[in-house]
Protein backbone atom coordinates (compact mmCIF):
# COMPACT_ATOMS: atom_id res chain seq x y z
CA UNK A 1 0.00 0.00 0.00
CA UNK A 2 1.25 3.66 -0.82
CA UNK A 3 1.81 5.77 2.19
CA UNK A 4 2.50 9.49 1.86
CA UNK A 5 3.78 11.88 3.75
CA UNK A 6 3.63 15.35 4.22
CA UNK A 7 0.40 17.73 4.78
CA UNK A 8 -2.78 17.25 3.13
CA UNK A 9 -5.09 19.25 1.88
CA UNK A 10 -7.66 19.75 5.19
CA UNK A 11 -4.51 19.72 7.18
CA UNK A 12 -3.24 22.99 5.36
CA UNK A 13 -6.78 24.53 5.37
CA UNK A 14 -7.08 24.44 9.58
CA UNK A 15 -3.98 25.55 9.80
CA UNK A 16 -4.31 28.23 7.06
CA UNK A 17 -8.04 28.87 9.59
CA UNK A 18 -6.40 29.08 12.66
CA UNK A 19 -3.84 31.73 11.26
CA UNK A 20 -6.76 33.80 9.64
CA UNK A 21 -8.91 33.65 12.90
CA UNK A 22 -5.90 35.03 15.28
CA UNK A 23 -4.48 37.79 12.23
CA UNK A 24 -7.75 40.03 13.70
CA UNK A 25 -7.05 39.10 17.52
CA UNK A 26 -3.34 39.87 16.99
CA UNK A 27 -3.88 43.55 15.10
CA UNK A 28 -6.26 44.86 17.86
CA UNK A 29 -3.86 44.12 20.71
CA UNK A 30 -1.44 45.61 18.63
CA UNK A 31 -3.61 48.46 18.36
CA UNK A 32 -4.60 48.59 21.74
CA UNK A 33 -1.02 48.70 22.81
CA UNK A 34 0.03 51.59 20.97
CA UNK A 35 -2.84 53.27 22.03
CA UNK A 36 -2.20 52.75 25.75
CA UNK A 37 2.11 53.97 24.81
CA UNK A 38 0.37 57.16 23.42
CA UNK A 39 -1.35 58.06 26.52
CA UNK A 40 1.09 56.89 28.84
CA UNK A 41 3.64 59.69 27.04
CA UNK A 42 0.90 62.31 27.27
CA UNK A 43 0.47 61.40 31.15
CA UNK A 44 4.08 61.48 31.87
CA UNK A 45 4.09 64.95 30.18
CA UNK A 46 1.18 66.43 32.18
CA UNK A 47 2.39 65.03 35.72
CA UNK A 48 5.70 66.71 34.63
CA UNK A 49 3.81 70.14 33.89
CA UNK A 50 1.53 69.84 36.91
CA UNK A 51 4.97 69.43 38.95
CA UNK A 52 6.48 72.33 37.32
CA UNK A 53 2.97 74.74 38.12
CA UNK A 54 3.47 73.66 41.45
CA UNK A 55 6.99 75.11 41.80
CA UNK A 56 6.09 77.71 40.17
CA UNK A 57 3.25 78.72 42.82
CA UNK A 58 5.44 80.19 45.09
CA UNK A 59 8.54 81.93 42.74
CA UNK A 60 8.86 85.29 42.80
CA UNK A 61 10.41 88.01 41.01
CA UNK A 62 9.59 85.91 37.32
CA UNK A 63 11.60 87.03 34.35
CA UNK A 64 10.72 85.66 30.90
CA UNK A 65 12.53 85.19 27.41
CA UNK A 66 11.67 82.90 24.73
CA UNK A 67 13.77 80.28 25.84
CA UNK A 68 14.18 80.27 29.60
CA UNK A 69 12.09 81.70 32.96
CA UNK A 70 14.20 82.51 35.86
CA UNK A 71 12.44 82.73 39.12
CA UNK A 72 13.42 83.14 42.83
CA UNK A 73 12.55 80.62 45.19
CA UNK A 74 13.27 81.97 48.82
CA UNK A 75 17.70 82.53 48.69
CA UNK A 76 18.10 80.87 45.50
CA UNK A 77 17.56 81.76 41.72
CA UNK A 78 16.35 78.89 38.99
CA UNK A 79 16.30 78.42 35.60
CA UNK A 80 13.64 76.83 33.63
CA UNK A 81 15.16 76.20 29.93
CA UNK A 82 14.22 75.12 26.63
CA UNK A 83 16.93 73.64 24.24
CA UNK A 84 14.39 72.43 21.88
CA UNK A 85 14.31 68.68 22.74
CA UNK A 86 14.17 69.03 26.27
CA UNK A 87 12.35 71.67 28.74
CA UNK A 88 14.49 71.05 32.12
CA UNK A 89 15.35 73.46 35.45
CA UNK A 90 18.66 74.62 36.75
CA UNK A 91 21.23 74.66 38.23
CA UNK A 92 21.53 70.95 38.55
CA UNK A 93 19.50 68.90 35.69
CA UNK A 94 15.69 68.35 36.79
CA UNK A 95 14.31 66.97 33.38
CA UNK A 96 10.30 67.79 32.94
CA UNK A 97 9.93 67.76 29.15
CA UNK A 98 11.75 65.53 26.81
CA UNK A 99 11.63 64.30 23.01
CA UNK A 100 10.17 67.66 21.83
CA UNK A 101 10.58 69.06 18.19
CA UNK A 102 10.55 72.34 19.72
CA UNK A 103 10.11 74.44 22.63
CA UNK A 104 9.40 77.95 24.12
CA UNK A 105 8.18 80.03 26.83
CA UNK A 106 6.26 83.53 26.63
CA UNK A 107 4.07 85.64 28.76
CA UNK A 108 0.85 87.57 27.68
CA UNK A 109 1.24 89.72 30.69
CA UNK A 110 -0.69 87.93 33.24
CA UNK A 111 0.42 84.11 32.45
CA UNK A 112 3.58 82.70 31.55
CA UNK A 113 2.86 80.12 29.07
CA UNK A 114 5.25 76.67 27.92
CA UNK A 115 4.38 75.95 24.11
CA UNK A 116 6.04 72.97 22.91
CA UNK A 117 5.83 70.28 19.80
CA UNK A 118 5.84 66.71 20.47
CA UNK A 119 4.79 63.73 18.36
CA UNK A 120 3.40 66.19 15.68
CA UNK A 121 1.07 67.57 18.58
CA UNK A 122 1.34 71.52 19.74
CA UNK A 123 0.21 72.04 23.44
CA UNK A 124 0.57 75.09 25.02
CA UNK A 125 -0.07 74.75 28.86
CA UNK A 126 -0.22 77.77 31.50
CA UNK A 127 2.76 77.35 33.56
CA UNK A 128 2.37 80.27 36.13
CA UNK A 129 0.47 83.41 36.50
CA UNK A 130 2.30 86.47 37.13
Amino acid sequence: MYRRSGFILKDMLIALLIVMIMFPIVVAIMDTVATFKMIDDRLIDEIAILHLQKRMIIADDINVSLKEVSFKSGDDTWIIKSDDERVYLTPGYQLFIDGAKEASFYSDGKYVYLFYIKDEREYEKIITVL
